[in-house]
């Protein structure tokens, strides 16, 4: 789909040296004669401005004032003052009639009478080719026409000089004909308002006729050899035209669709050539069958069907398994999936990845060579996190199936119990720290911390000794005789910790 093109309508005519300063006027009393008011005042109409053009007065001018009233001509206001024959009024609103009158300030500075009124209502003009569809694949178009409502009269040409274009009552809806040439076209158009304004710009939109699709080459990349549910072809085809639609169509399985969006194995976005990486699904064979190509362009032009230039044999694999989840942990994901009833099965190899899709290149978690073992318990996970996973199954012929794509997502890691610690002293010095056993799973250290005060934490700087053997559950010491609080923390493989134990003063 095209862009919409919606131009305003504005005057052509470049204003030069106009400004909002207007020096006061001479007294004329006693001076030369005023000059004549302008004649031919024209105003031209277009979005949110006005246009004024007038012809040049005989006498040596020295600037054009212009003056302006709002909804009624009972009042006008003086608004700007310009050099040159032309104004253009972007200080308006849609919609409200504007009045104008120009009159002639002299080079002596003498004023002249002001030049009969005109008056115009701005408004948004647009066109739409074919309800702004990029291709049509006729010459007869409809063309949907934006205007304000003082508009009465359309002219449309393929042209901008408008030469052959006659004047036609404004509906919202043209019947037009392009030129009998497939390509891009212009199609302009200007407007006249009620009170026989014109637009000064005209607005233009553009379409391009094409009436004929064709599928210039059609190929894939198996080079003829067998092929088993998994296997990938790549099939490309070859139009000259982006924006359409191809696919190839194979037996037994029916129509895929082909590419040229830049995915799905497509090298190049609309470029015209379509593709597809396409992959045998499970279950599905044939003997020499003949494999086509479809093509329908934008403009909704159908080519003459196009074969590939040899035949292709798919035969079947063992059918896939279904996988699911068995149990998730913080540290473990446990895979479970169906039996392959496969009478000449050789393996299950399991594969994981954290994003879709799952292949032979993504994580390889493990082989197994016995169809009744069904299932896997995969540690290398860690906590909060999702992973994908399938389960292929092999034949001795190498055949193979893939499963469905399995998500699993391991637990949040949640902090270690924590402990109840004791205190006991062992000699004048000396002394034993006992705590209860904690039996996480993800378990990594018992760590002691001392300070002077009884305000102790896991500040590292006051980590007194670590403990790695989950089952030890006795420190002993030696400290200096002074008083000393104690604290166990538990910490988990991921380094999160537990809530402290109680603390223990040694005494």
């Amino acid at each position: 789909m095209k862009k919409l093109i919606i131009l305003t309508v504005g005057i052509a005519v470049l204003l030069g040296a106009c400004s909002r300063q207007i020096d006061k006027v001479a007294d004329s009393g006693g001076l030369p004669t005023a000059p004549d008011a302008p004649s031919n005042l024209v105003l031209t109409v277009s979005d949110g401005s006005l246009a004024l053009s007038w012809d040049a007065s005989a006498a040596a001018v020295d600037k054009y004032l212009i003056y302006r009233a709002d909804s009624t001509a009972a009042s006008f206001s003086l608004l700007d003052s310009a050099t040159t024959t032309s104004y253009i009024d972007n200080d308006v609103q849609n919609g409200i009639r504007y009045y104008f009158k120009v009159s002639t300030v002299s080079v002596a500075g003498i004023e002249g009478p002001k030049s009969r009124s005109v008056a115009g209502i701005p408004g948004l003009f647009s066109i739409r080719i074919a309800g702004d569809d990029e291709y049509v694949n006729n010459t007869d178009v409809t063309i949907l026409v934006e205007y304000p409502p003082n508009a009465s009269h359309i002219m449309v040409s393929n042209d901008l000089s408008f030469s052959s274009a006659k004047w036609e009552g404004v509906t919202p809806a043209v019947t037009w004909e392009l030129p009998d040439l497939d390509g891009s076209h212009t199609v302009y158009a200007k407007f006249k308002m009620q009170d026989g304004n014109e637009s000064s710009i005209p607005v233009f939109d553009d379409v391009k006729l094409d009436r004929v699709a064709l599928i210039e080459s059609f190929v894939s990349d198996d080079g003829g050899a067998v092929l088993s549910a998994g296997d990938v072809i790549h099939f490309s085809m070859t139009t000259g035209e982006p924006g359409g639609r191809a696919a190839v169509v194979l037996p037994e399985i029916g129509e895929a669709a082909l590419f040229d969006n830049g995915t799905a194995g497509d090298a190049v976005a609309r470029d015209g050539i379509y593709e597809y990486d396409f992959t045998i699904p499970p279950g599905y064979e044939f003997e020499n069958g003949a494999v086509f190509g479809t093509f329908r362009d934008a403009a909704t032009n159908a080519a003459p069907q196009s074969a590939i230039d040899h035949l292709i044999t798919v035969r079947n694999a063992p059918k896939p398994v279904t996988v699911h989840l068995n149990g998730a942990f913080q540290s473990r994901l446990e895979i479970a999936w169906t039996m392959s009833e496969d009478p000449d099965f050789a393996s299950y190899r399991i594969y994981r990845s954290e994003s879709i899709p799952v292949t032979e290149n993504s994580d390889f978690v493990t082989k197994l060579g016995t169809s009744a073992q069904l299932t896997v318990t995969d540690t290398n996970v860690v906590p909060a996190t999702t992973y994908y996973y399938i389960v292929i199954v092999s034949d001795q012929s190498g055949l193979k199936a893939t499963s469905n794509t399995l998500t699993a997502r391991t637990l949040a890691n949640e902090a270690p119990d924590d402990v109840v610690l004791a205190y006991e002293k062992t000699s004048e010095t000396g002394f034993k720290l006992t705590w209860t056993r904690n039996d996480d799973s993800d378990f990594e250290s018992y760590r002691i911390y001392r300070s002077e005060t009884q305000d102790v934490d896991n500040d590292i700087a006051k980590l007194y000794a670590i403990v790695n053997t989950q089952g030890t559950t006795t420190f002993t010491g030696d400290n200096d005789g002074d008083v000393y609080y104690y604290v166990l923390y538990v910490y988990d493989r991921y380094g999160l910790p537990s809530a402290g134990s109680n603390v223990v003063p040694s005494q």
